[in-house]
């Protein structure tokens, strides 16, 4: 069972992530549905994961050499069907329901640089994964989950300071309510592992 000061910690975390993103957020029923389907199954990854490292007694890398080549085989195949590519340089449009344009652009070719750059994906998503195992590995899933939100709040953040981006009050108060909650989470987890005198 979780403390309440704890509880009251991923309280302000949760509030704090969903504020700064009120103003990205456009709801509809199929992707508050897709929503609500990857939050089960992260979470159940997560919590297999913690599991898994601790009945096995493995380490994060052994863990991760086990899961790899069989994620690996099935996300192969649905490349092809998921990336919008083509053989032609016509242009596409991609438009809402009521014929307003989002997306103008020509489709992407199968180049070396393409196909690189889909492996460099690869690569970069094989090191969330080691991280991933590692963090869950040494904490929790939830310690995992709240180092993840700071790592948005840290992506906000720099779109902020690196790319000029326009700061609202939504994404600001929800930076700092996060961040109140993360380090209000944190001080409480390292009190709670201090040896008592």
């Amino acid at each position: 069972m979780i403390e309440p000061k704890l509880l009251f910690a991923l309280l302000l975390v949760c509030v704090g992530a969903g504020y700064t993103s009120v103003s990205d957020v456009e709801f509809n029923f199929k992707g508050t549905a897709i929503a609500a389907i990857a939050t089960v199954v992260t979470s159940c990854y997560q919590i297999w994961t913690n599991t898994c490292q601790k009945q096995l007694g493995c380490s994060s890398m052994q863990l991760l050499l086990y899961q790899v080549p069989l994620s690996s085989l099935m996300i192969l195949a649905l490349i092809p069907s998921q990336e919008e590519t083509g053989l032609t340089l016509e242009g596409y449009t991609q438009s809402d329901a009521e014929g307003h344009i989002l997306q103008e652009g020509a489709l992407q070719e199968w180049s070396v640089v393409f196909v690189g750059l889909i492996a460099l994906t690869g690569v970069l998503a094989f090191l969330v994964n080691l991280s991933t195992f590692m963090v869950i590995g040494s904490t929790s899933a939830i310690t995992y989950n709240v180092l993840g939100h700071l790592k948005s709040c840290v992506i906000i953040s720099s779109n902020f300071i690196l790319f000029s981006g326009k700061a609202d009050i939504h994404n600001l108060s929800g930076i700092a309510l996060t961040l109140v909650g993360i380090f209000t989470y944190s001080y409480f987890k390292l009190q709670a592992q201090r040896p008592k005198k």
